[in-house]
């Protein structure tokens, strides 16, 4: 929760000035693009699971 906190807040909902509201944005989009790369990173992960599993014989 620490790691979450240092690099994504302030959040939208937190931001009480321009400024902050513009920290909000990018760290929006900085989280954004943080989850679709873990998304693709376990996505590519499960496909050489099953080559792995398919090539040893188990399918």
């Amino acid at each position: 929760m620490q790691l979450f906190t240092y690099m994504f807040r302030p959040l939208i909902f937190e931001a009480r000035s321009v400024t902050t509201l513009a920290a909000a944005i990018d760290n929006l989009i900085l989280l954004y693009l943080f989850v679709i790369g873990f998304y693709a990173l376990i996505k590519k992960k499960g496909k050489t699971l099953l080559k792995t599993v398919s090539s040893c014989g188990y399918t």
